[in-house]
Protein backbone atom coordinates (compact mmCIF):
# COMPACT_ATOMS: atom_id res chain seq x y z
CA UNK A 1 0.00 0.00 0.00
CA UNK A 2 1.41 3.37 -1.08
CA UNK A 3 0.20 6.47 0.77
CA UNK A 4 -0.87 9.59 -1.14
CA UNK A 5 -0.85 13.09 0.38
CA UNK A 6 -2.82 15.99 -1.13
CA UNK A 7 -1.26 19.44 -0.68
CA UNK A 8 -3.62 22.41 -1.05
CA UNK A 9 -3.57 26.03 0.06
CA UNK A 10 -7.18 27.19 -0.33
CA UNK A 11 -9.33 24.18 -1.18
CA UNK A 12 -9.15 20.94 -3.15
CA UNK A 13 -12.29 20.35 -5.27
CA UNK A 14 -10.91 16.98 -6.41
CA UNK A 15 -10.29 15.62 -2.89
CA UNK A 16 -13.46 13.49 -2.68
CA UNK A 17 -12.97 12.09 -6.19
CA UNK A 18 -9.39 11.08 -5.33
CA UNK A 19 -10.47 9.37 -2.10
CA UNK A 20 -13.38 7.54 -3.78
CA UNK A 21 -11.07 6.26 -6.55
CA UNK A 22 -7.91 5.22 -4.73
CA UNK A 23 -9.20 4.25 -1.28
CA UNK A 24 -11.40 1.53 -2.80
CA UNK A 25 -8.35 -0.47 -3.97
CA UNK A 26 -5.39 -2.14 -2.31
CA UNK A 27 -2.44 -0.53 -4.11
CA UNK A 28 -2.83 3.18 -3.24
CA UNK A 29 -4.62 5.14 -0.56
CA UNK A 30 -5.14 8.85 0.13
CA UNK A 31 -4.26 9.13 3.82
CA UNK A 32 -3.28 12.76 4.46
CA UNK A 33 -4.31 16.31 3.58
CA UNK A 34 -1.65 18.98 4.25
CA UNK A 35 -2.16 22.75 4.00
CA UNK A 36 -0.58 26.02 5.05
CA UNK A 37 -3.80 27.66 6.26
CA UNK A 38 -5.78 26.90 9.41
CA UNK A 39 -8.97 28.17 7.71
CA UNK A 40 -8.61 25.92 4.65
CA UNK A 41 -12.09 24.80 3.62
CA UNK A 42 -10.88 21.29 2.73
CA UNK A 43 -9.86 20.44 6.31
CA UNK A 44 -13.44 19.69 7.41
CA UNK A 45 -14.08 17.66 4.25
CA UNK A 46 -10.90 15.63 4.81
CA UNK A 47 -11.93 14.80 8.37
CA UNK A 48 -15.36 13.66 7.16
CA UNK A 49 -13.62 11.37 4.64
CA UNK A 50 -11.50 9.85 7.40
CA UNK A 51 -8.19 11.45 6.37
CA UNK A 52 -5.48 12.71 8.66
CA UNK A 53 -4.98 16.49 8.42
CA UNK A 54 -1.79 18.46 8.84
CA UNK A 55 -1.47 22.27 9.01
CA UNK A 56 2.05 23.68 8.57
CA UNK A 57 2.48 27.50 8.55
CA UNK A 58 3.53 29.07 5.27
CA UNK A 59 6.77 30.32 6.81
CA UNK A 60 7.96 26.74 7.38
CA UNK A 61 7.18 25.73 3.76
CA UNK A 62 9.26 28.71 2.61
CA UNK A 63 12.08 28.91 5.18
CA UNK A 64 12.43 25.33 6.45
CA UNK A 65 11.55 22.99 3.53
CA UNK A 66 13.77 20.15 4.81
CA UNK A 67 11.88 20.09 8.10
CA UNK A 68 8.57 19.77 6.20
CA UNK A 69 10.05 17.01 4.03
CA UNK A 70 11.08 15.04 7.12
CA UNK A 71 7.56 15.49 8.54
CA UNK A 72 5.97 14.08 5.36
CA UNK A 73 8.41 11.18 5.26
CA UNK A 74 7.53 10.47 8.89
CA UNK A 75 3.92 10.01 7.73
CA UNK A 76 5.11 7.34 5.21
CA UNK A 77 4.13 9.56 2.28
CA UNK A 78 5.24 8.15 -1.08
CA UNK A 79 3.20 10.16 -3.63
CA UNK A 80 2.45 13.91 -3.49
CA UNK A 81 -0.54 15.41 -5.34
CA UNK A 82 -0.51 19.22 -5.68
CA UNK A 83 -3.83 21.06 -5.91
CA UNK A 84 -3.28 24.84 -6.04
CA UNK A 85 -0.06 24.47 -4.06
CA UNK A 86 2.77 24.71 -6.61
CA UNK A 87 3.80 28.35 -5.81
CA UNK A 88 4.65 27.33 -2.22
CA UNK A 89 6.68 24.24 -3.07
CA UNK A 90 10.46 24.52 -2.88
CA UNK A 91 12.62 22.73 -5.44
CA UNK A 92 14.07 20.62 -2.61
CA UNK A 93 10.79 18.65 -2.67
CA UNK A 94 11.52 17.55 -6.24
CA UNK A 95 14.87 16.15 -5.15
CA UNK A 96 13.39 14.50 -2.05
CA UNK A 97 10.47 12.89 -3.97
CA UNK A 98 11.81 12.26 -7.51
CA UNK A 99 9.13 11.17 -9.95
CA UNK A 100 6.47 11.17 -7.22
CA UNK A 101 4.97 14.68 -7.49
CA UNK A 102 2.04 15.52 -9.78
CA UNK A 103 0.13 18.81 -10.17
CA UNK A 104 -3.63 18.62 -10.83
CA UNK A 105 -4.38 22.36 -10.61
CA UNK A 106 -5.58 22.64 -14.21
CA UNK A 107 -7.70 19.46 -14.05
CA UNK A 108 -11.43 19.32 -13.53
CA UNK A 109 -12.35 17.55 -10.24
CA UNK A 110 -13.70 14.50 -12.05
CA UNK A 111 -10.59 14.25 -14.28
CA UNK A 112 -8.04 14.46 -11.44
CA UNK A 113 -8.05 10.71 -10.52
CA UNK A 114 -7.55 9.79 -14.19
CA UNK A 115 -4.56 12.12 -14.52
CA UNK A 116 -2.96 10.82 -11.31
CA UNK A 117 -3.47 7.21 -12.38
CA UNK A 118 -2.03 7.84 -15.86
CA UNK A 119 0.99 9.51 -14.21
CA UNK A 120 1.51 6.43 -12.04
CA UNK A 121 1.02 4.09 -15.00
CA UNK A 122 3.66 5.91 -17.09
CA UNK A 123 6.16 5.63 -14.20
CA UNK A 124 5.58 1.86 -13.93
CA UNK A 125 3.75 2.07 -10.60
CA UNK A 126 0.31 0.77 -11.58
CA UNK A 127 -0.57 -2.70 -12.85
CA UNK A 128 -3.01 -3.70 -15.56
CA UNK A 129 -5.94 -3.87 -13.13
CA UNK A 130 -5.78 -0.15 -12.33
CA UNK A 131 -5.50 0.72 -16.02
CA UNK A 132 -8.61 -1.34 -16.82
CA UNK A 133 -10.64 0.14 -13.96
CA UNK A 134 -10.02 3.74 -15.08
CA UNK A 135 -10.21 3.05 -18.80
CA UNK A 136 -6.52 3.66 -19.56
CA UNK A 137 -4.65 1.97 -22.38
CA UNK A 138 -2.12 -0.44 -20.90
CA UNK A 139 0.91 -1.35 -22.97
CA UNK A 140 3.34 -3.53 -21.01
CA UNK A 141 6.18 -3.04 -23.53
CA UNK A 142 5.80 0.76 -23.51
CA UNK A 143 5.73 0.85 -19.69
CA UNK A 144 8.84 -1.31 -19.52
CA UNK A 145 10.64 0.98 -21.97
CA UNK A 146 9.62 4.03 -19.92
CA UNK A 147 10.98 2.39 -16.75
CA UNK A 148 14.29 1.61 -18.46
CA UNK A 149 14.52 5.19 -19.77
CA UNK A 150 14.28 6.51 -16.22
CA UNK A 151 17.46 4.58 -15.23
CA UNK A 152 19.85 4.56 -18.24
CA UNK A 153 22.80 2.14 -18.15
CA UNK A 154 26.19 3.44 -17.06
CA UNK A 155 28.62 4.53 -19.76
CA UNK A 156 31.61 2.20 -20.26
CA UNK A 157 34.85 3.58 -18.87
CA UNK A 158 36.71 3.45 -22.16
CA UNK A 159 33.88 5.28 -23.96
CA UNK A 160 33.71 7.88 -21.19
CA UNK A 161 37.46 8.48 -21.47
CA UNK A 162 37.25 9.00 -25.24
CA UNK A 163 34.24 11.30 -25.06
CA UNK A 164 35.13 14.80 -26.26
CA UNK A 165 34.65 17.68 -23.77
CA UNK A 166 31.45 19.65 -24.08
CA UNK A 167 31.68 22.85 -26.12
CA UNK A 168 28.73 25.24 -26.17
CA UNK A 169 27.23 26.02 -29.57
CA UNK A 170 27.83 29.57 -30.68
CA UNK A 171 25.53 30.53 -33.56
CA UNK A 172 26.92 32.74 -36.30
CA UNK A 173 25.61 36.32 -36.47
CA UNK A 174 22.86 36.98 -38.99
CA UNK A 175 24.02 38.55 -42.25
CA UNK A 176 21.54 40.05 -44.65
CA UNK A 177 22.21 38.84 -48.22
CA UNK A 178 23.29 41.60 -50.55
CA UNK A 179 20.61 42.96 -52.84
CA UNK A 180 17.74 41.66 -50.68
CA UNK A 181 15.49 43.59 -48.37
CA UNK A 182 14.39 42.35 -44.99
CA UNK A 183 10.82 41.07 -45.09
CA UNK A 184 8.70 41.18 -41.96
CA UNK A 185 7.03 37.79 -41.40
CA UNK A 186 3.30 37.99 -42.01
CA UNK A 187 1.04 36.54 -39.35
CA UNK A 188 -1.31 33.93 -40.73
CA UNK A 189 -4.97 34.93 -40.31
CA UNK A 190 -7.32 32.81 -38.24
CA UNK A 191 -9.57 30.45 -40.30
CA UNK A 192 -13.00 31.90 -40.97
CA UNK A 193 -15.64 30.81 -38.48
CA UNK A 194 -13.23 29.97 -35.66
CA UNK A 195 -12.90 32.21 -32.58
CA UNK A 196 -9.77 34.25 -32.19
CA UNK A 197 -7.25 32.66 -29.84
CA UNK A 198 -5.21 35.13 -27.85
CA UNK A 199 -1.62 33.92 -27.33
CA UNK A 200 -1.08 32.98 -23.72
CA UNK A 201 2.05 34.38 -22.16
CA UNK A 202 4.01 31.96 -19.97
CA UNK A 203 3.35 32.37 -16.27
CA UNK A 204 6.34 33.69 -14.29
CA UNK A 205 7.93 31.27 -11.87
CA UNK A 206 8.15 32.13 -8.18
CA UNK A 207 11.51 30.52 -7.53
CA UNK A 208 14.51 32.79 -7.21
CA UNK A 209 18.00 31.89 -8.40
CA UNK A 210 18.94 30.67 -4.89
CA UNK A 211 16.02 28.22 -4.81
CA UNK A 212 13.89 30.17 -2.30
CA UNK A 213 10.22 30.98 -2.87
CA UNK A 214 9.49 34.55 -4.00
CA UNK A 215 8.01 36.35 -0.94
CA UNK A 216 4.97 38.60 -1.18
CA UNK A 217 5.91 42.31 -1.39
CA UNK A 218 4.66 44.54 1.48
CA UNK A 219 1.10 45.81 0.94
CA UNK A 220 1.38 48.97 3.09
CA UNK A 221 -2.39 48.72 3.66
CA UNK A 222 -2.29 50.00 7.25
CA UNK A 223 -0.10 52.95 6.25
CA UNK A 224 -2.44 53.74 3.36
CA UNK A 225 -5.44 53.88 5.71
CA UNK A 226 -3.59 56.09 8.22
CA UNK A 227 -2.41 58.40 5.44
CA UNK A 228 -6.01 58.71 4.19
CA UNK A 229 -7.40 59.54 7.63
CA UNK A 230 -4.61 61.74 9.01
CA UNK A 231 -3.06 63.32 5.92
CA UNK A 232 -4.35 63.98 2.41
CA UNK A 233 -7.54 62.14 1.40
CA UNK A 234 -7.21 61.65 -2.37
CA UNK A 235 -3.60 60.30 -2.50
CA UNK A 236 -4.47 58.08 0.45
CA UNK A 237 -7.40 56.51 -1.45
CA UNK A 238 -5.11 55.82 -4.41
CA UNK A 239 -2.58 54.23 -2.04
CA UNK A 240 -5.31 51.94 -0.63
CA UNK A 241 -6.21 50.83 -4.18
CA UNK A 242 -2.62 49.89 -5.00
CA UNK A 243 -2.21 48.20 -1.58
CA UNK A 244 -5.19 45.93 -2.25
CA UNK A 245 -3.75 44.98 -5.66
CA UNK A 246 -0.54 43.54 -4.19
CA UNK A 247 -2.01 40.31 -2.74
CA UNK A 248 -4.38 39.71 -5.67
CA UNK A 249 -1.57 39.98 -8.23
CA UNK A 250 0.74 37.83 -6.09
CA UNK A 251 -1.74 34.93 -5.82
CA UNK A 252 -2.43 35.28 -9.56
CA UNK A 253 1.35 34.61 -10.07
CA UNK A 254 1.89 38.12 -11.46
CA UNK A 255 4.89 38.70 -9.20
CA UNK A 256 6.27 41.65 -11.15
CA UNK A 257 2.83 43.32 -11.02
CA UNK A 258 2.68 42.73 -7.25
CA UNK A 259 6.05 44.40 -6.75
CA UNK A 260 5.01 47.31 -8.97
CA UNK A 261 1.73 47.78 -7.04
CA UNK A 262 3.68 47.74 -3.76
CA UNK A 263 6.01 50.47 -4.99
CA UNK A 264 3.10 52.59 -6.24
CA UNK A 265 1.33 52.27 -2.87
CA UNK A 266 4.49 53.43 -1.12
CA UNK A 267 4.85 56.45 -3.45
CA UNK A 268 1.24 57.55 -2.92
CA UNK A 269 1.57 57.19 0.88
CA UNK A 270 4.58 59.52 0.77
CA UNK A 271 2.66 61.94 -1.45
CA UNK A 272 -0.28 61.93 0.97
CA UNK A 273 1.99 62.62 3.96
CA UNK A 274 3.86 65.42 2.16
CA UNK A 275 0.64 67.12 0.99
CA UNK A 276 -0.82 66.76 4.48
CA UNK A 277 2.21 68.44 6.07
CA UNK A 278 2.19 71.24 3.49
CA UNK A 279 -1.54 71.89 3.86
CA UNK A 280 -1.58 71.72 7.67
CA UNK A 281 -0.55 75.39 8.27
CA UNK A 282 -3.26 76.62 5.90
CA UNK A 283 -5.94 74.62 7.71
CA UNK A 284 -4.61 75.96 11.02
CA UNK A 285 -4.85 79.59 9.81
CA UNK A 286 -8.35 79.05 8.42
CA UNK A 287 -9.73 77.89 11.74
CA UNK A 288 -7.93 80.43 13.91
Amino acid sequence: MKNIVVLTSIESPALKNLVDTFNSGERFKVTLLATDRENCSSLAEAQELGLETLTIPREEWRDAPMQVIETLKGKDVEIIVLDRFLPLLDEKFTKAFPGKIIDIEECAPEEAPRKVTKFLTDTHSVDRQWADVLGLEYDAERVEQAAQAMTPPAMPQDAAAQQAPFEPHRPEPFRQPEGQQFQQPVQQPQPYGQPYQQPVAPQPQNFRSDGQVEPMPPTYLLWSILATILCCFIPGIIAIIFSSMVSSKYYARDYEGARRASRMAEYWIIASIVLGVVAAPFYFLMFM
